[in-house]
């Protein structure tokens, strides 16, 4: 075999093998569920399977989106002070320790996490007031999916 020979085979080689890495990474890439305003977990997926599920009109898919933009703007402001009060209690374990008392940082966190899961019942509550009788019997199904996608994306 030439040495001529010997690079092109090389080449196809090398050329077949990046070709199927790529595939590979392409086809085996998760997909995004998407994120919605104020980069909540699966927010503009989730509010368009909501619309979708629960069989809205345009009346209540206009209540509703204001309804999700406002539940997105508390959570948002909500889960900033959350990350300013986690720093604040890990903060002594780089830094000298100051005199805060973390017993008290703990129980802010604890309430705002609190308030974060009784404003996302409020929400849903309102959700929940805003169908129609005949539109009620798609509320749990949509519910039940709502909370997995919720919580599966709190964990990563």
């Amino acid at each position: 075999m030439s040495q001529l020979q010997f690079y092109k085979y090389a080449t196809w080689a090398l050329l077949v093998i990046n070709i199927a890495v790529l595939s590979f990474f392409l086809l085996t890439k998760p997909h995004p569920r998407g994120g919605g305003p104020g980069g909540r977990p699966g927010g503009g997926a989730l509010e368009m399977e909501a619309v979708r599920l629960l069989r809205l009109d345009q009346e209540q898919e206009s209540t509703f989106r204001q309804l999700a933009a406002e539940h997105s703007k508390q959570l948002k402001a909500l889960g900033e002070q959350e990350r300013f009060k986690l720093k604040q209690y890990f903060s002594p374990l780089i830094e000298a320790p100051d005199s805060t008392n973390n017993i008290a940082l703990l129980e802010q966190i604890k309430s705002l996490e609190g308030q974060k899961v009784t404003v996302t019942y409020d929400h849903f509550k309102a959700l929940q007031d805003l169908l129609r009788e005949e539109q009620q019997v798609y509320f749990e199904r949509f519910l039940k999916q709502a909370l997995q996608i919720l919580l599966v994306e709190e964990r990563r």
